[in-house]
């Protein structure tokens, strides 16, 4: 089924919306959150309470791309649930955003600041050369480890490590340069 089609099941308000969904994009769900919580249990759960989010916002949103407002209220439902398990060791995700968090400003910015902010991470992740954006929204994005991005592209850790650090010391740069305060 087409995502227009299931699109408008949800505005007809069909129990058949969350099938259809579920049936089109269920698998690619269940990475995104795995990608993040390794946890079965939890994917699970998190996909669940994703199709739920979905199901409340649709309508009155309408996604102009089903798939990526999906990945984002998974990928959204992950990390909420990464932070309510605060008493477990650091995962993967959250070494990554530390990765990050050396290069993105450290104050709470507002609504306006973080629109922009993420306008300009687009531009800049839409600029990397294919393999360096692969690795980055690989790490960032889908929070894999290096040694899974390393399997999944074929490539030695060190050089996804090096292609890490090159590309955040280049983000670091073009942030300031778009005006940025790090």
């Amino acid at each position: 089924m087409d995502d227009k089609k299931i699109i408008d099941l949800f505005f007809n308000r069909s129990e058949d919306a969350v099938t259809a969904v579920s049936e089109k994009y269920g698998a690619y769900c269940h990475s995104v959150a795995y990608g993040i919580l390794r946890d079965e249990g939890d994917s699970e759960e998190c996909v669940n309470d994703a199709y739920l989010k979905l199901w409340n916002s649709i309508p009155p949103q309408i996604p102009q791309e089903l798939k990526a407002f999906l990945a984002k209220t998974v990928r959204n439902t992950a990390l909420d649930m990464l932070d309510k398990r605060s008493a477990q060791k650091r995962s993967g995700a959250e070494i990554a955003l530390d990765e990050l968090a050396e290069i993105l400003p450290s104050e709470e910015p507002d609504m306006q600041a973080r629109l922009a902010l993420s306008d300009a991470i687009g531009r800049f992740v839409r600029a990397l050369h294919t393999d360096a954006r692969r690795i980055f929204l690989c790490r960032y994005w889908y929070f894999m480890s290096v040694g899974e991005i390393a399997q999944r592209w074929k490539v030695s850790e060190s050089k996804v490590k090096m292609s890490l650090l090159r590309s955040r010391q280049k983000m670091k740069k073009y942030l300031e340069r778009e005006g940025f305060t790090l």
